[in-house]
């Protein structure tokens, strides 16, 4: 049955109930626009900064057996995902909070979020601050001191094998050396 007890189609009503409405309508509207005005005018401006790192595993290379290097598995987004983990861990952080003089480690890891894609061997590093140097800074100094602290780790263990190797060699008589 229809209310109104006539045939009205529904688009009909709906222009009535407009046109008999309309200052109801028009101060919804009036309203809405209003508020959005003010939520744009006061709220924080935000930027964005993106820093990628490329992940490049190694394979069953029996010359760094015992290095903690990021290897290739039979799950492609293992490396991926594991070094997407070493961005963000607290010695990488506090590293930063002190380059850049943030307030803390934590207040480092919490201006970037990190992701790992599975599909590929990069890591995004996006970094969030209100001026967008300082995201740049921030996503920049995240990715630099990550690959700085990873390959002060591979070196100090690259210099151990090389002088557990000389005194290894030094062992061994000279007249048994083959070169």
């Amino acid at each position: 049955m229809n209310p109104f007890g006539d045939e009205r189609t529904g688009a009909t009503r709906y222009l009535d109930a407009l046109r008999s409405h309309w200052l109801l309508v028009a101060a919804i509207v009036a309203l809405s626009v209003a508020a959005a005005a003010l939520y744009s005018f006061t709220a924080e401006e935000r930027y964005e900064s993106e820093a990628q790192i490329l992940v490049t595993p190694i394979g069953d290379d029996q010359a760094f057996l015992g290095f903690r290097l990021l290897r290739e598995t039979n799950v492609q987004s293992r490396a991926v995902l594991t070094a997407a983990e070493l961005v963000t861990a607290p010695a990488v952080a506090e590293a930063v909070a002190e380059r850049l003089r943030l307030d803390s480690r934590e207040a480092a890891a919490n201006a970037v979020e990190v992701t790992g894609s599975g599909q590929s061997n990069i890591v995004a590093i996006v970094a969030t601050a209100d001026d967008p140097a300082r995201a740049a800074q921030i996503a920049n100094a995240f990715a630099d001191e990550t690959i700085a602290q990873r390959s002060s780790v591979f070196q100090g263990e690259l210099n151990g094998t090389i002088a557990r190797l000389r005194q290894q060699l030094i062992a061994i008589p000279p007249t048994q050396r083959q070169i």
